[in-house]
């Protein structure tokens, strides 16, 4: 499934490049970032926060060592970090990306409740939307329909009912807090 993540790097690259075009100056924080390297094709923000377990953001600083605009944060998604964030007042982006099971749900729910009872305005955008037209293919891959065995769908194939279903979301929901 390496294509399957390819599709969705260049898919989250696009929606985060939008939202900083169209927010300057805003502050991203890089939830459960791993390796990740996106810090490093966007351009447009005051400042990028990597956050990851101090176990993960150990091997990163030996392997991505990060300074100025960007820092790293060791930490728990589930800790309180946002003391870590120097910046206050500026628009914000917060990706959870990763592996499915992995707890992206519960604690961007968690998150977003957090943030709504400090008076904090913010928007919380989830894929697939099941609740949606736009998903049912990925419901219908969900389910086998297309066959049981995880490769008896090509992965360019089913990254595809993903990438529909973000693309719908987006011009029929929040494509304009973008612009």
């Amino acid at each position: 499934m390496r294509s399957g993540v390819i599709a969705r790097t260049i898919v989250l690259d696009k929606l985060v490049n939008a939202f900083l075009a169209a927010h300057p100056g805003a502050i991203v924080v890089n939830i459960a970032c791993g390796l990740d390297t996106r810090c490093y094709r966007m351009a447009g923000f005051s400042h990028w926060y990597n956050l990851d377990l101090p176990e993960t953001i150990a091997v990163r600083k030996k392997l991505l060592p990060e300074s100025g605009a960007i820092s790293q944060i060791a930490l728990s998604a589930m800790d309180d970090w946002g003391g870590q964030i120097a910046e206050s007042g500026a628009p914000a982006l917060i990706v959870i990306e990763g592996l499915d099971g992995s707890g992206k749900g519960t604690q961007s729910q968690l998150l977003y409740t957090a943030m709504q009872q400090s008076g904090r305005p913010c928007r919380k955008i989830s894929f697939p939307n099941y609740e949606s037209p736009s998903s049912a293919l990925v419901k219908m891959y969900l389910a086998g329909e297309f066959g049981k065995q995880a490769d008896s769908v090509n992965a360019y194939a089913a990254s595809t009912f993903y990438a529909v279903d973000r693309y719908a979301s987006f011009k029929k929901d929040w494509e304009p807090e973008y612009n």
